[in-house]
């Protein structure tokens, strides 16, 4: 078996199910479709899945209860053949033989990952090359970061699950999985510690994966659930340079970024709204929670005013949002955006 492609499926709007489904059964090749129901709650999409395996040899239809897309992604892990893995979400598609275009890249590289173009940013000039060793560590940096412009701006998403090719043996010997107790920056996370393992990193922004944005989908959504992330998903990260790069100061720094652009986010598309049944008292006893974290304090005190000048953040200056931040002066931050309005 060359590629198993694992889909977690979870109440998709049945049009953009429907391109999922076309885009993948039209790939000629020995390939593997596991498609994960995480108790859809749509009896149609059993009912289309069931008949779709019945139809085509390829399709793998697991059912389960619902546990999230990470530990449902890695109930695909689990259960791939394949030499190589891929990732795809049930609303988004696969370019025409873009599996056969992604398994002769991998293989002329020897690569144990290489990452293709999405629907967006710029593929105007093709890039196909292997990765050095600085410019794998400046992958690593800009996922750790979050600041990866420079990737997106030529077509490649470097710290989500989308458009990348694994080579199996890297997920398996390294035990490699998704954080089921994360979500949010959870594929961040994977990605971050598969660079890590990887040996060989290839880049090729050829256009292979549709992404659909679906704003029905949570993850498209801002909800205090995904605040409440921060610190855990900091945590995690935390880790990993402790783990590999204790160190190397450039790594902190990266952390310390992160950080403040998570807050930053947070602030800008869930704090500083109105929410139902929320006051501002509210908002800012929730605010000031997560940046008491004692992860959240250790990285905002590594950030001085001087080195912000490189970090864009939605909102108020860069300088007044640090201090707010490091002083946890919530109600304060919450104010003045309302008046701003």
């Amino acid at each position: 078996m060359d590629i198993s492609v694992v889909v977690p499926v979870y109440n998709p709007p049945h049009h953009l199910f429907e391109e999922n489904i076309k885009s993948l059964i039209s790939q000629c090749g020995d390939f593997e479709f596991i498609y994960i129901n995480d108790g859809s709650t749509d009896e149609w999409i059993d009912k289309r899945l069931q008949n779709l395996a019945e139809t085509d040899s390829r399709i793998v239809y697991i059912r389960k209860q619902n546990s999230g897309v990470s530990d449902t992604r890695n109930v695909g892990i689990d259960m791939a053949k394949g030499d190589y893995i891929m990732f795809v979400d049930s609303d988004d598609a696969l370019a025409k033989d873009s599996l056969n275009y992604a398994l002769d890249t991998i293989r002329f590289f020897k690569a144990d990952i290489v990452i293709f173009g999405i629907d967006q940013g710029s593929h105007d000039i093709h890039i196909r090359k292997l990765l050095n060793s600085k410019e794998q560590k400046h992958l690593k940096l800009s996922t750790l970061a979050f600041r990866t412009s420079d990737y997106y701006d030529i077509g490649v998403n470097v710290d989500g699950p989308y458009a990348k090719l694994f080579k199996q043996s890297l997920i398996n010997d390294n035990n490699l999985k998704y954080k089921i107790d994360i979500c949010k920056s959870e594929d961040a996370i994977f990605d971050l510690y598969a660079y890590e393992y990887a040996n060989k990193i290839a880049i090729d922004n050829r256009l292979i994966y549709y992404y659909a944005y679906n704003e029905s989908s949570i993850s498209n959504r801002y909800v205090y659930k995904h605040a409440k992330m921060i610190p855990l998903y900091l945590d995690e990260e935390k880790k990993f340079i402790e783990k590999y790069h204790t160190y190397e100061e450039d790594y902190w720094d990266a952390l310390a970024t992160r950080a403040i652009t998570g807050i930053a986010d947070a602030d800008h598309r869930y704090f500083a709204k109105t929410q139902p049944n929320k006051s501002i008292w509210v908002l800012a006893r929730e605010f000031s929670k997560i940046l008491s974290a004692p992860v959240v304090q250790k990285c905002l005190g590594r950030l001085s005013y001087s080195k912000l000048s490189n970090i864009q953040m939605p909102g108020m200056s860069n300088k007044i949002k640090l201090f707010f931040y490091k002083h946890k002066l919530t109600f304060l931050d919450l104010f003045i955006h309302k008046i701003l309005k």
